[in-house]
């Protein structure tokens, strides 16, 4: 498995490569760096290092990709090159764009509470406008998988994984 990460210094960058390289020990699979690249969070800049990595001697056949832009953009290559996703090829992505339940295949990835983001960013903006003492916090909010088509993972109703409409639970 492969990792299209963002921007090196980008934190958002490091938290999602320290999850893929959590997720590899988890599952008993060495972590190598030859199979991560880094792109600019957008699907015409993970096209080109999407092709690097489906090139290699012993191409991966599953590549995470940080944001659901690049996970489309890791499709696109792999048509590009002839593979088919999910037969050859089985993406993920993360955010859990509108766009990622629409495409096709549609896309397993990373669902994120974005309301709740927003929400507790509007909150804790005017927070700090009221109290300028006010220290800033960090607030960690739960994901979960959304499992869809470009995985190659199908499920029924009943099934560990199973997620009722491709939304999260």
């Amino acid at each position: 498995m492969a990792h299209v990460a963002g921007h090196k210094n980008a934190r958002v960058s490091q938290e999602r490569l320290a999850g893929y390289r959590q997720a590899l020990e988890e599952a008993g699979r060495p972590y190598d760096e030859s199979l991560v690249v880094y792109s600019d969070f957008t699907t015409e800049g993970a096209i080109p290092v999407a092709k690097k990595l489906l090139s290699l001697p012993e191409r991966p056949t599953a590549i995470f990709a940080a944001n659901d832009l690049m996970a489309y953009g890791v499709i696109h290559a792999a048509r590009e090159l002839g593979l088919r996703v999910p037969k050859d090829l089985a993406v993920v992505g993360y955010d859990d764009i509108e766009l990622a339940s629409l495409v096709t295949p549609p896309l397993t990835t990373i669902h994120q509470p974005r309301y709740e983001i927003g929400s507790m960013a509007a909150w804790s903006l005017i927070q700090q406008i009221e109290n300028k003492e006010m220290q800033p916090t960090v607030t960690e909010f739960k994901t979960s998988l959304v499992i869809r088509e470009s995985c190659g993972a199908v499920f029924r109703r009943g099934d560990q994984g199973y997620v009722e409409g491709g939304k999260p639970a």
